[in-house]
């Protein structure tokens, strides 16, 4: 299958945020998490995207493929969007493996942060998200208003001397987190 999604901003880095759908799925369609980091115009529209895209199905099909799935084949996706405010254009984001609901980014303001996003991936697993249809909707900006207060950083660290992009979690150390700037 391959789909394509275009940004409303560019995206230095986006990562897969592990779910509990199960690892081996093969049957469609199929389910991914995403988290993103914009690099607005200007720093203060930046954001901190989550991404459901759900319903992703064949994207060619033969003979076969129609008997088999029907109508199925070609459908788009369904991609719904949890937008977190942030200042700065972000270099970097990854997804702590060991705990999926920590994001930690690093933005061109040298600020490195840790954000709990588990409010955000609640909304986006009941349906409280904007999607590619209703995108803007006063729904949409109401549930962006009531999780604005989970939005503020776990932690945060000021030390880096310029911005960076080296960001990564240790695979074998729970909550061990390494960073660097582009000054060493």
């Amino acid at each position: 299958m391959y789909h394509s999604m275009q940004p409303e901003w560019p995206c230095l880095s986006i990562d897969v945020m592990p779910d509990m759908l199960g690892a081996s799925r093969t049957a469609f369609p199929l389910c991914v998490y995403l988290v993103a980091g914009t690099q607005a115009d200007k720093g203060d529209q930046n954001q901190l995207q989550l991404i459901k895209v759900a319903d992703m199905h064949r994207t060619q099909q033969d003979d076969d493929d129609v008997a088999l799935h029907g109508d199925e084949v070609d459908d788009d996706p369904v991609v719904e969007v949890q937008r977190i405010p942030y200042r700065g254009g972000i270099n970097r984001v990854r997804v702590m493996p060991q705990a999926p609901h920590v994001v930690a980014s690093m933005a061109d303001t040298r600020m490195v942060h840790l954000i709990d996003v588990r409010p955000r991936l609640a909304a986006l697993d009941a349906g409280d998200s904007e999607s590619t249809g209703v995108l803007g909707s006063a729904r949409a900006a109401a549930v962006a208003r009531g999780t604005k207060s989970a939005d503020v950083p776990v932690a945060s660290f000021a030390g880096h001397r310029s911005e960076g992009f080296a960001l990564d979690w240790s695979k074998k150390v729970r909550g061990r987190l390494a960073t660097g700037d582009c000054e060493g």
